[in-house]
């Protein structure tokens, strides 16, 4: 198949700008754009696929608008017949959209990325995975802070990625890298969040979860597992589609079907926390019934909260009483509602936006990226900051959910005399309360 200048047509803009700035190009590059044009045509003479020679002609589009601002700005710097000036300027002004259509055509994400806007959040996530990995160095149970550290360490290159790619929207590596991490880091988060739900359920109890703790994780991170197993075949297609020039949308579906399962799956979890909450706050003591303003002050944990946790906290596990006495246990059960429905949202905007395309509005209005996205995943890394496994439970309890029991750290001598006298003390109290009971019911003599 031959190739050559009479094979290529001439290029104009399909719409006229009302202004724009003309190019201009160092008249130095004259030698390398004769290079390449003499390595176009002897490649193009000889080239089959249809793929390369798209490439070809876009580079060959480039290579002509810049020999024609590069030949109209010798004519101009020289020329005294200013007649001639309008069709000059003119055919430099076509040339000048021509590279900008060219630049547009070329940019995969089929927008400008905002610099500020992705760098921001790469730095945040660069400080959340400082602090997670850091934890995770120092804890005795580090899976959660493991967890938290891989999905900030994924969100941090994606968001890195796109950084660079506003400098560079052709390369694939960076339009893959950042798909693919920032696609990735949410079932760390929820593997996390499972894991900690699961010790939360054997804190309280077994009896107040339809499943066992354990069991509880396992079937949802399995969940999580086959939808990334999915959206990353989906994903693997598109790609490859891309570089052949061949219909993508097959993988993009496969991509919504994905994340499409992981929204059900994650709506089934939320629907057993909602009943896990339900049961530990209204179903364990007979005496507190259920409304929308003692769910309030539980999940809060205001002043009446506490009261109706006072009645509350005899029904639950009593090995693990302790750990339910500390500040910020009793801000768990909205620290991991409000974390689950962060990733829930951003599923369901992932999922609304693939099903319009890689052209779709959504995708290409990064304003929807930066906050149904990427901030929905902060905030779902950031609530563990404070409310980290190592601060509510205590950093030296390690609670186990394949026993369900606890594994506290070996007390010291002191703090073992110090744990004996104050049981002692108790039970002395118990035992004059049960004393003076019996008087009191005892019948009177006169």
């Amino acid at each position: 198949m031959s190739f050559g200048l009479q094979n290529v047509s001439s290029w104009y803009p399909e719409t006229i700008p009302t202004s724009t700035i003309i190019s201009t190009i160092d008249p130095t590059h004259t030698i390398g754009l004769y290079e390449t044009f003499v390595k176009i045509l002897s490649k193009a003479e000889t080239e089959t696929n249809l793929l390369e020679l798209v490439y070809l002609s876009r580079q060959f589009r480039g290579l002509a608008a810049s020999m024609t601002i590069i030949n109209n700005q010798k004519f101009l710097a020289t020329a005294t017949a200013t007649q001639d000036f309008p069709q000059v300027t003119e055919q430099m002004f076509n040339a000048t959209l021509n590279l900008q259509a060219l630049q547009r055509e070329s940019n995969i994400y089929r927008t400008d990325l905002s610099v500020p806007g992705n760098a921001i959040f790469a730095v945040l996530f660069f400080f959340l995975l400082i602090y997670f990995g850091t934890i995770a160095w120092i804890s005795s149970a580090p899976y959660f802070s493991i967890c938290m550290f891989c999905a900030s360490s994924l969100e941090f290159i994606g968001y890195l990625a796109r950084v660079m790619a506003h400098y560079d929207s052709a390369k694939e590596e960076l339009f893959l890298c950042q798909i693919i991490t920032l696609t990735v880091a949410p079932t760390f988060i929820m593997a996390a969040i499972y894991f900690l739900l699961a010790q939360f359920i054997t804190v309280h109890g077994r009896e107040y979860s339809i499943f066992k703790p354990l069991l509880f994780a396992y079937i949802f991170l399995f969940g999580d597992v086959i939808s990334l197993l999915v959206q990353s075949g989906g994903g693997a297609y598109v790609a490859i589609c891309t570089r052949n020039l061949k219909p993508v949308r097959p993988g993009t579906w496969m991509m919504v079907g994905g994340i499409a399962f992981q929204v059900v799956y994650m709506t089934l979890f939320l629907s057993f926390y909602i009943h896990f909450i339900d049961r530990i706050y209204f179903r364990a003591n007979p005496t507190i019934k259920f409304s929308f303003r003692r769910t309030f002050q539980l999940l809060f944990n205001t002043s009446k909260g506490q009261l109706l946790r006072q009645d509350l906290d005899p029904c639950y596990n009593p090995q693990f009483a302790f750990a339910r006495k500390r500040p910020l246990f009793n801000y768990m059960p909205v620290a991991i509602l409000v974390s689950s429905v962060s990733i829930y949202l951003r599923c369901i905007y992932r999922m609304v936006e693939l099903s319009q395309g890689w052209g779709g509005y959504l995708i290409t209005h990064e304003e929807y990226v930066l906050t149904l996205d990427a901030l929905m995943v902060f905030l779902a890394c950031a609530f563990y900051v404070p409310f980290h496994p190592r601060f509510t439970f205590g950093k030296d309890t390690s609670i186990s959910v394949v026993s369900e029991g606890v594994n506290v750290p070996r007390l010291t001598p002191e703090e073992s005399v110090g744990r004996n006298q104050h049981r002692e003390s108790k039970e002395e109290e118990e035992e004059t309360r049960r004393s003076n009971s019996e008087k009191d019911s005892s019948p009177s003599t006169f």
